[in-house]
């Protein structure tokens, strides 16, 4: 494990594998992993992503994924 360009501290898992399966979430403010979120349709047409921690607090808060 030599890293010759790379000056940062970085973790090797988030450089290259997972990037492509992060998504930003809109509940937590957070990227998280694409698997288990959810899409949320908003009133203008558009929809916002969960991950699926916030889907999970959701729904087992309420009682539903709705808002």
């Amino acid at each position: 494990m030599t890293t010759t360009t790379i000056t940062t501290t970085t973790s090797p898992e988030t450089t290259e594998s997972t990037s492509q399966s992060l998504k930003f979430c809109s509940s937590c403010s957070r990227e998280k992993r694409l698997e288990g979120g959810t899409w949320i349709p908003t009133s203008n047409k558009k929809q916002r992503w969960i991950c699926a921690s916030c889907l999970y607090n959701r729904t087992h808060r309420t009682g539903s994924a709705k808002e």
